[in-house]
């Protein structure tokens, strides 16, 4: 029984993408997803090689890259562990990949491949929340760990950035109170990009070595991307969508928990796949995992440590974890954003100091990826036997598993997507959708959610600004 040959179509990046794509030119048909799962599962690099070379033109428009042990060194977005709880995680588990591409093994078979790369380490919420109380305050105060991460950043060739934050607050643009926090936060970030290795090394001081003028320039530029962004709906639509699937998926795994605790992991993994299948109309690998763990542990898997019965601010704890799993698949499309132009391959990495986030990724790392910055298509393999280790090696689990991923089931959901997307009624569905799902949880925790807790990217106008706070910033 092969039990991973439909995994290909139900990554849910590719599902937003599709969701939102203009045109239909960018959907794959199964021929050319069998083939490019087919090099992305290769069982070694020859292999995947050779199946690349044999492809069909359009697949071979795709780029792939494999965690390796030989290969192309990713810069500083590889995993590295600080003393304490910081840690650089990035999507593969080795500190080198191989890359395949038509232009790269063509170069290769006349002799060598040398082209240029780009990376980029984003610091999560929580990382910044831990670095910006030491700012200006002398070493002696700052407990080691710290010091290690300030001294990993300020290296001249680790190049930090603050995409997490900005996504997650575009949101917040809506008042001069809180534009000027945002504008707070920025500032820090543009400090900790542009820390003086010298003034900590000598003067035991965490500062910047930009000028005050220079500083304010940089924090205005990065405000102003992040009006630019809120007002573009090209923008804001997919990242809307990527938060309610990631939401949804998440209300509906608590929810089945909460019920029943006691009952077997794989008559709840059952009963997740089914509302994924006939409800969400998608699945995702990720996503299938967490709740694999999360229904074998409860709250002992860290990432759920705050999601409990009775327990206040539920609702906002699922929101920040939503964005964790966002930002996560965010580094998985920055590779596609990043790789364009002169640069061939763009490596992406996140910086937290969060233990639960650090498990998550910890699941399944990439195997390989796939990714056609044309098609604006990414597509992730992650290590191991995905559907033996959700069924626990067994076989009769394996085969209940395996269903719903069969070729039917996988066109019956991508047919429903794109006739909500042909009648333009994806946006009522995911409303209705999410709001059941909201009140389920709701009945099964003994908490309301909060009116005060909106989710932004639901409104009717997400790209309404105050003419004025944007005038003024």
């Amino acid at each position: 029984m092969n039990m991973k040959n439909l995994e290909i179509s139900e990554n849910l990046e590719s599902v937003s993408e599709r969701l939102q794509a203009k045109s239909s030119a960018t959907n794959l048909d199964f021929g050319h997803k069998k083939q490019i799962e087919m090099i992305g599962n290769a069982p070694c690099l020859d292999t995947a090689i050779r199946l690349f070379k044999c492809a069909s033109p359009l697949v071979r428009t795709y780029k792939f890259v494999f965690s390796s042990d030989v290969g192309t060194s990713p810069g500083f977005s590889v995993n590295r562990k600080f003393s304490k709880t910081a840690a650089v995680r990035s999507l593969f588990s080795t500190e080198k990949v191989f890359v395949v591409d038509e232009v790269t093994l063509r170069e290769m078979s006349q002799g060598e491949s040398k082209f240029r790369i780009d990376y980029s380490i984003s610091l999560d919420n929580q990382a910044l929340s831990y670095l910006e109380p030491f700012f200006e305050q002398k070493r002696s105060k700052i407990p080691a760990d710290m010091i290690e991460v300030f001294e990993f950043i300020s290296r001249p060739e680790v190049f930090v950035d603050p995409q997490p934050y900005m996504d997650e607050n575009i949101q917040n643009l809506d008042s001069n109170e809180k534009i000027l926090k945002i504008k707070k936060k920025l500032r820090s970030y543009e400090i900790l990009r542009t820390l003086d290795l010298e003034a900590l090394r000598v003067d035991n001081i965490v500062r910047t070595t930009l000028s005050d003028k220079k500083l304010e320039e940089n924090t205005q530029k990065l405000t102003a991307v992040m009006f630019q962004k809120r007002r573009d709906k090209r923008a804001t639509v997919p990242m809307g969508m990527r938060y309610i699937l990631i939401y949804c998926q998440l209300l509906k795994m608590i929810s089945i928990q909460m019920k029943s605790p006691q009952r077997s992991t794989h008559h709840k993994i059952l009963d997740y796949l089914e509302f994924c299948h006939h409800e969400l109309k998608a699945l995702s690998f990720r996503e299938i995992s967490i709740a694999k763990k999360y229904f074998d542990e409860g709250n002992n898997f860290r990432f759920f440590k705050d999601i409990q019965k009775n327990r206040e601010r539920l609702f906002e704890a699922i929101n920040g974890m939503v964005w964790d799993l966002w930002h996560v698949r965010q580094l998985e499309e920055n590779m596609v954003r990043g790789s364009r132009g002169k640069v061939r391959y763009f490596f992406p990495a996140i910086l937290t100091f969060d233990k639960g986030l650090n498990e998550v990724m910890d699941l399944h790392p990439l195997k390989s990826i796939a990714f056609n910055a044309s098609l604006k298509d990414t597509i992730p393999f992650y290590e191991g036997s995905f559907i033996m280790d959700i069924a626990d090696a067994d076989l009769q689990k394996a085969s209940e598993i395996q269903h719903y991923f069969e070729r039917e089931q996988v066109s019956w959901r991508e047919l429903e997507r794109n006739e909500k997307k042909r009648h333009k009624t994806e946006k009522v569905y995911m409303e209705k959708l999410l709001v059941n799902l909201e009140q389920e949880l709701e009945k099964a925790s003994g908490i309301k959610k909060p009116e005060t807790l909106s989710i932004w990217y639901m409104s009717n106008d997400n790209s309404r600004i105050s003419k004025k706070s944007a005038k003024n910033y």
